[in-house]
């Protein structure tokens, strides 16, 4: 007999996810600014693999982040919404 250690192996997975903004009008999703670059961030996760049947069970992705972007000015637009102090 088995036990569950012997038959499974852990598989990592990575990916890598980019983030890239850019800044729409919202009644025409016409492209106001487009980023200056794209930010790029690596996910991973553990799947466990039966030995014997090949059945993955996939784990969970772990989080990434990113840092703030501001969105800096946007040449000849003018916001329609007033903020808030």
């Amino acid at each position: 007999m088995y036990t569950t250690k012997q038959i499974q192996k852990e598989v990592t997975e990575e990916k890598e996810v980019t983030r890239t903004i850019n800044y729409l009008e919202k009644e025409t999703n016409k492209v106001l600014k487009r980023a200056s670059s794209s930010k790029k961030v690596k996910l991973t996760r553990t799947n466990k693999v039966n030995k014997v049947t090949g059945e993955v069970t996939e784990g969970k992705w772990t989080e990434g982040s990113w840092e703030e972007t501001p969105s800096g000015a946007i040449e000849n637009y003018k916001s329609s919404q007033v903020s808030k102090q």
